[in-house]
């Protein structure tokens, strides 16, 4: 019973992760879009940089979700907000500085 529970939020956890990715990658899709970019379906677009940034600081941003799960109950709000906050990632970085190239 105890495995089974620990194996259940293991998969919710993933199941949230993989809604804030799929945010994460609309974001990217949306504003191709707003662009007139064509969208080239396949690697390439996976490779794109506004697509794999963000999977890069995914674990950061999963950490708001992460803490929001201690005190709410988990259902489809949950999985909403996973969603929301992979679209809205540059907001929770837009106050961070680009780091300074390093000294050669």
């Amino acid at each position: 019973m105890i495995q089974s529970r620990a194996l259940r939020n293991s998969l919710v956890l993933l199941a949230l992760f993989l809604t804030m990715i799929l945010g994460m990658v609309a974001k990217a899709l949306y504003d191709l879009v707003l662009r007139n970019e064509a969208i080239v379906w396949g690697w390439s677009l996976l490779l794109r940089t506004d697509v794999f940034l963000p999977v890069i600081v995914s674990p950061m941003v999963f950490g708001i979700i992460y803490a929001h799960l201690q005190n709410s109950p988990r259902g489809l709000p949950t999985f909403i907000f996973a969603f929301q906050n992979g679209f809205f990632w540059k907001t929770i970085f837009a106050g961070l500085d680009k780091p300074s190239s390093y000294p050669q």
